[in-house]
This record gives structure tokens, C-alpha cells and sequence, in this order.
């Protein structure tokens, strides 16, 4: 199904001029290319660089509209969730957090040359990395923010708001702890290349106490279809979600004030 999605993306692509003209790479990215997609849980990103016409990161109304069109005919002939990351140069300047930056520079491309794609990654990659203590900070910051946004929804989701609460919970909280501990990887200087190799190296960090959670996302993920139908299973598992995603959390926080204090920041 991968490489159908990707010929009939190639080809709604060329044959719109209004898009086509604005682009200048296109690539799979996400569980797809890491062929660690799961029926009925994942989706298929696809990471879209627009020409930056006006250095701004804006782009043209028009040229979204193209783009919707095209992922309603992806997703309605394909029966699949079909996800466009629509970014420019400037948005990897200026806001977007070096785990998707690292995950983005390892895209499999199919429109565009794939060596200019990796030098371009190459380049900003070397600029974000360059200070120790401002990457660990940023990481810091990604990781508070993404327990937040989990600890929010958690209080706030409920069946009567969606029918489907519980397993809408358990995925944020599985997609979020990975990508924590993804980050918890790149601030120690590691990155990892698949969800199965963030779960292995991740129990290696010398400064996360309990790791138990991150096995258990993984488990929990890679069997989706048996566990998203046992409603007490998934409710138990989001309070053990909680608590470790606060505990890692706090785990990350806590060797970042040592490294302020060991660095004299």
C-alpha cells in the first residue's frame, strides 16, 4: 500500500502546476518508513517542503487549498489517515524542535533530489546542536510542554465529549512518552532511528530511574487491535502513563539542573 500511496501522491502532485511549482522535496517519514506501522493505529506522514517565497514561512492559500484536495482523494481511495507536514525553510529555523528535525532528516524522498534533502537536514541540524546548554533547555522546554498538553487532556477528555475518550487517551499518551523519551535520547546525545531502538536505548539512560512505562507504550502500541477493546486494561494503563510520564519528566529535569550546576550555567 506504501509505495501505491506514494505514486498516486507523485502523480496528483505533477499534474497540479499550482502545487508542483510551489514545492521543493517530498518524503515518507513516521512508522511507515521505519516499518513499524500499525493497522488501525497509525497514519502516514508526509513531509511536504514549500518554496519560502517570501521568507516568512507563509504559504499561499492556494496552494493549500491543492493540498487538501489531493490528501481527500489519498485518504477516500485509500481508506487510510493520510498526514501532510506542511513546512518551509523557515519553520525549521525558527520553531521546529530538533527530535523532528533529526526524524524529518531521515524521510525517504520521492519528489526532489534525496542528497540535497539530506544536506539541507545536514546544515540545520549542525546549527541547532552547536550549544549544549541551549539544546538541553529547548529539550527540557518540548518535554514540559508535552506533559502538559497530556496532563490537560487527561483532565479534560471524557465520554461525553468523545465516545472513544479512553482509546484517544491511551494514544496521546503512548505517541507522547515515545517522543519524550526520543528527546530524553537526543538531550544525552543519541538518536535513535526507530521506535523499537528508543525503547532498547532508552533503559540506558543513566538518569531515568523507571523505564518500565516506555516497554509497556511499545507493548501496548504494537498490540493495538487486542488491547483497544479492553476498557479497564486501557484505564489502568493511562494511570500508569501518567505517572510515568511525570516521573520521566521530572527524572530529565532534575540531571539538567546537575548539568546547570556541574557547568556553572
Amino acid at each position: 500500500m506504501k509505495n501505491d500511496i506514494i505514486s498516486q501522491l507523485s502523480n496528483l502532485v505533477t499534474s497540479s502546476k499550482i502545487v508542483s511549482k510551489s514545492i521543493d522535496f517530498i518524503a515518507l517519514i513516521g512508522s511507515y518508513r521505519e516499518h513499524e506501522a500499525i493497522e488501525n493505529y497509525s497514519d502516514i506522514d508526509i513531509l511536504f517542503i514549500l518554496k519560502d517565497t517570501d521568507r516568512k514561512g507563509t504559504i499561499e492559500l492556494q496552494v493549500l487549498s491543492e493540498l487538501r484536495k489531493i490528501n481527500k482523494k489519498l485518504c477516500s481511495q485509500f481508506s487510510l489517515d493520510v498526514s501532510f507536514l506542511t513546512h518551509t525553510i523557515f519553520d525549521f529555523n525558527s520553531y521546529v524542535e530538533i527530535d523532528y528535525l533529526t526524524h524529518y532528516s531521515w524521510g525517504e524522498v520521492f519528489y526532489g533530489e534525496q542528497e540535497d534533502f539530506e544536506i539541507l537536514f545536514s546544515k540545520i541540524l549542525q546549527y541547532k546542536a552547536e550549544n549544549e546548554g541551549q539544546r538541553k533547555l529547548n529539550i527540557c522546554n518540548a518535554v514540559i510542554h508535552r506533559r502538559f498538553n497530556c496532563i490537560r487532556k487527561y483532565v479534560s477528555v471524557n465520554e461525553y465529549l468523545n465516545p472513544n475518550y479512553i482509546q484517544f487517551i491511551s494514544k496521546l499518551f503512548i505517541d507522547n512518552l515515545i517522543e519524550i523519551a526520543d528527546l530524553c535520547l537526543i538531550y544525552n546525545g543519541h538518536y535513535a532511528k526507530s521506535k523499537k531502538e528508543i525503547v532498547l536505548e532508552f533503559e540506558n539512560l543513566h538518569f531515568i530511574k523507571n523505564c518500565s512505562v516506555l516497554s509497556l507504550c511499545y507493548d501496548v502500541r504494537k498490540n493495538w487491535n487486542q488491547y483497544k477493546k479492553d476498557k479497564n486494561y486501557l484505564d489502568n494503563f493511562i494511570l500508569i502513563a501518567v505517572d510515568g510520564m511525570q516521573q520521566t519528566t521530572n527524572n530529565l529535569l532534575a540531571d539538567y539542573e546537575l548539568y546547570k550546576t556541574n557547568n556553572n550555567l
